[in-house]
């Protein structure tokens, strides 16, 4: 059972959430929802450089770092190479936005890299060189789902190869206290550790008793990797493994009923 926590500043509030569906995944946090095209603040150890001209295109031409707000040919070619990686920088369209920010974030924190989503010179080259993404955890076998907490991204491969590569929001680790339809529901928002089989899905939206959930499919009890208009550069989730919006569109054909997916600290 997970325990029950007090969020501080909050009012103490009872203790029958556990009486609850669980649905602890439920999170895409109504405090947290963020249109993905609004560029968030410093958090962490990411950084968002352009979010004082969301909407200003700069040509990259020119030797330069690519940002947010870089658009042309060598913008285009990073799409097209993170593509071929299996990341999802959404549209081909030569412009850096926020889904080539959040592709690049996952890029950059599997290679060890700060999660700035800028892309200097050498993680430019990097990129276009197209390396193999190795698994971390070979010992699942050559179809498996891992979730690095440490590095908050998701890789899904399937004989395997990657088919996936996407930037994830997991548990804040921060204890809540929400009032809900079902009463209140107190927790630590921690996506647990383990390896796990995915399980129920539902297709659409679910409103649950902590938010709604997009495309949702669990693995844990109430915790599922499902789609959250608020995809943030550091863990905001209840416990669950938010994914963006567009990705949350194609992940349930990625994988089956059965298949293993693994949470981990690198």
């Amino acid at each position: 059972m997970l325990e029950r926590f007090q969020r501080p500043g909050r009012r103490a509030r009872g203790h029958h959430a556990e009486h609850l569906d669980l649905d602890l995944d439920l999170d895409v946090d109504l405090h947290l929802d963020v249109d993905l095209n609004l560029h968030e603040h410093q958090h962490h150890h990411h950084v968002d450089h352009d979010h004082h001209h969301p909407a200003r295109h700069r040509a990259d031409r020119t030797p330069g770092p690519l940002q947010g707000g870089s658009k042309g040919k060598r913008t285009l070619a990073i799409q097209q190479a993170l593509k071929d990686q299996h990341y999802d920088p959404g549209e081909l369209d030569g412009k850096f936005g926020a889904k080539v920010r959040m592709a690049v974030w996952a890029y950059q924190g599997l290679h060890g890299m700060p999660q700035d989503g800028i892309v200097g010179p050498d993680l430019e080259a990097l990129i276009l060189a197209r390396s193999p993404q190795p698994m971390f955890r070979p010992e699942l076998g050559p179809t498996h789902t891992e979730v690095d907490l440490t590095r908050q991204v998701m890789m899904v491969f399937r004989d395997g190869a990657p088919v996936l590569i996407t930037h994830v929001s997991t548990g804040s680790q921060i204890p809540y206290c929400e009032e809900t339809d079902q009463g209140r529901n107190c927790g630590n928002a921690v996506t647990p550790e383990g390896t796990y089989k995915f399980g129920r899905r539902v297709s659409g939206w679910r409103d649950a008793p902590l938010g709604r959930l997009y495309n949702p499919v669990y693995f844990n009890g109430g915790i599922a990797v499902h789609g959250a208009n608020s995809v943030p550069g550091h863990p905001a989730s209840h416990g669950c493994v938010r994914i963006p919006m567009s990705i949350a569109e194609y992940f349930p054909a990625l994988v089956n009923t059965g298949d293993v997916i693994t949470v981990y600290r690198s």
